[in-house]
């Protein structure tokens, strides 16, 4: 309505919500503009329609209805228009008020009759305070994809230094120009996280982001992203045929809207959580600040879009405007049976609308906050947000989604410049969020969840940059968040001649974004099966691997097993384990089995460190039950790969302790003793 409002008043611009491009940056000194100067300077085009008698009101409103509505504007509503004419002042300033509100009319936004009666339509009224526990997830979009490789760099504490597995050393070589220096990283803890390496760092900018993370309030995910189903380096094309990777438009597609096959297709992945949220009884809203947001279109949900630099505009939002609040409720009453179903529609969602916009306008215009945000687009953003959450009571609401976006993260060139520039003002923003949120007591009631469309590769290009890819770093915060830890599993080798890089250095992931999805809707509540398999319609392709909520986060209850219970061990407690492991050897790592430790030198072999564990019938080490503290290696969703028993502890543990081999490997994290 504003943008038509802004036509009939300024022309064709961008001023207060208009539908042109940019033309004065003064929108506010449009009237002084219209008294003083042309202003066909100020506008692309305008309506030059003009009545054939234009002083007569009832005239020009049966000819604009004619226009406008195909002559369908009720006799009730001409009167009420052709009264608001008269009062407007001279003809000129009666013709656009009359094409306002026609615009407003039922009729004008459908196609059939609308039976007006005199009643007045039911206003929205003040929602009241919830009883509730209320809960916010922060949808943090990173766009143009992040370099999250240096964001989340492997330092130290490495399982093997070698030429060719992941540590400092060989992550400098791969990316080589672009690679931050060793000494600049923040070191966080990974020992209890089964990677690759004991120790993390992350870049020098994101000082907070460590903070969270030791004080056990973040976590990281790693080498997740899009995946329609697992992939190889031999697959990967093939199966995934129902996407474009690299592509900025649908990668932002994909990431928002969490429906690879499109099951659930004009609605993204917040807009379903909160359509389901709603069914469930839940008042929950989705707010984007920064623009219409595909991850929050829902079917039922209210979806409020704030700017937020200049707030939320109220219908007819300038100044010198002329009023029209009054008519249009007017033109908008009450209707008898068998009235337009369409208009009807209409008219409640525009009173609605406006009763909600001017509602939530004076409800952030009241909330003020503890903490002096940067000025920054990521920090208005955030801003916003805090005062959303510190007004939940007064909006009567109990679950938000919320949308911010960072843009400038394409970093083809300059990547170092530009990377530290980026992860600053995210750094900064976050922490004035995370101080605001904790002052107001709700930091336990949020969750910040990172995203970007893809990653970017490994190698750096000619431009000191690099380009798009797939497999990435994200990391979710919060006060319930079970932080501390790496969930995922960084890659072994991110050179070439890897298992899961592609020329040109791109990471394929390993863990699918519906994964971490699934443990992050089950904490708001939704954790029906019905319901998860809507909100995340591809979730049952990595069944074996989702997150729940107790992975996650410190709150949550225990999954029922999709798996059956693994069967004791025949033996007993003293049984060697039948996967191969990573055995140091004269110096070298080499991978083994019992079998090799049994053929000859059995008590040399079993001295060897960790093969009494891994090994304790050969060894005659049958008591304590104990799981192998050596890394092994076993087949996994077709591909082979090496882990420990901490990763099957991780989560699904039912399901991973029924690979073949695993309970005779971990029988304590198993329950096999």
């Amino acid at each position: 309505l504003n943008g038509i409002i802004s036509m009939v008043d300024h022309g064709l611009n961008d001023c207060f919500s208009g539908f042109g491009e940019t033309t004065i940056f003064w929108c506010d000194g449009l009237d002084y503009y219209h008294q003083y100067y042309d202003v066909d300077k100020v506008h692309y085009g305008k309506l030059n329609f003009t009545p054939s008698d234009p002083n007569n009101a009832a005239s020009v409103v049966n000819e604009l209805s004619l226009l406008l509505t195909g002559g369908r504007l009720n006799s009730n509503s001409r009167n009420i228009i052709s009264s608001a004419f008269q009062d407007a002042g001279d003809s000129s300033d009666g013709l656009r008020l009359a094409q306002k509100l026609i615009a407003a009319s039922p009729e004008f936004h459908s196609t059939s009759t609308f039976d007006a009666t005199s009643v007045d339509r039911p206003e929205m009224k003040t929602p009241p305070p919830s009883d509730k526990r209320y809960k916010a997830v922060v949808f943090m979009f990173l766009d143009g994809g992040s370099d999250s490789h240096n964001m989340l760099v492997p330092h130290s504490g490495c399982s093997d230094s070698g030429d060719k597995k992941t540590s400092y050393d060989h992550y400098a070589s791969v990316r080589g120009q672009i690679a931050l220096s060793l000494q600049s990283l923040l070191e966080i803890d990974a020992s209890g996280s089964g990677q690759v390496c004991s120790t993390f760092g992350l870049h020098p900018n994101l000082p907070h982001l460590k903070t969270l993370y030791d004080n056990e309030d973040l976590l990281w995910f790693a080498n997740a992203g899009i995946l329609q189903q697992y992939v190889t380096e031999d697959n990967w094309s093939e199966k995934t045929d129902k996407t474009a990777l690299f592509a900025h438009n649908i990668q932002y597609q994909e990431v928002s809207n969490m429906d690879i096959y499109e099951k659930q297709a004009g609605r993204g992945v917040g807009g379903r959580i909160v359509d389901v949220l709603l069914r469930n009884g839940f008042s929950a809203v989705a707010t984007s600040v920064n623009g219409v947001a595909d991850a929050l279109v829902s079917s039922v949900a209210t979806n409020f879009i704030l700017d937020p630099w200049l707030g939320l505009q109220k219908l007819n939002p300038s100044e010198w405007a002329q009023k029209i609040w009054d008519p249009v409720k007017q033109l908008n009453s009450g209707t008898n049976l068998g009235s337009s179903l369409f208009g009807e529609t209409w008219s409640n969602s525009v009173l609605k609308a406006v009763g909600e916009n001017n509602f939530l306008k004076d409800t952030l215009e009241a909330t003020e906050l503890q903490t002096t945000f940067n000025d920054t687009e990521l920090g208005v953003q955030l801003e916003i947000v805090a005062k959303l959450i510190k007004s939940k009571n007064a909006r009567g609401v109990e679950r938000d989604v919320f949308y911010v976006q960072k843009s400038g993260w394409d970093t083809h060139e300059n990547i170092q410049e530009d990377l530290d520039e980026l992860t600053s003002e995210m750094n900064s923003a976050l922490q004035d969020f995370t101080t605001e949120i904790k002052s107001q007591g709700a930091w336990d009631d949020v969750t910040i969840i990172m995203l970007s469309e893809f990653a970017r590769t490994l190698t750096g290009n000619t431009g000191q940059g690099s380009d798009h890819a797939w497999g990435g770093n994200y990391f979710v915060a919060g006060g319930e968040v079970r932080g501390k830890q790496i969930l995922g599993q960084y890659p072994e080798i991110l050179s070439e001649d890897g298992p899961l890089i592609i020329e040109p250095g791109v990471v394929i992931p390993t863990l699918a974004w519906d994964s971490i999805w699934n443990g992050v809707v089950e904490w708001t509540g939704i954790t029906n099966p019905d319901d998860l398999d809507e909100v995340l319609p591809n979730r049952n392709t990595f069944i074996n691997d989702l997150f729940n909520q107790i992975d996650i986060y410190t709150t949550g209850a225990q999954p029922t097993p999709t798996n059956p219970s693994p069967t004791p061990p025949t033996t007993g407690s003293c049984e060697d384990s039948l996967l191969r492991a990573k055995i140091v050897k004269d110096g070298r790592k080499i991978t083994r089995d019992c079998t090799w430790v049994k053929n000859r030198a059995t008590t040399s072999r079993c001295n060897l460190t960790g093969v009494k564990d891994h090994c304790s019938s050969t060894c005659n080490v049958c008591s304590p039950c104990t799981d192998s503290t050596l890394r092994f290696k076993f087949e996994y969703n077709g591909r082979m790969i090496t882990r420990d028993c901490t990763w099957t502890g991780n989560r699904n543990k039912v399901g991973r302790c029924a690979i073949p081999g695993m309970e005779s490997t971990c029988p304590v994290t198993c329950g096999a003793c």
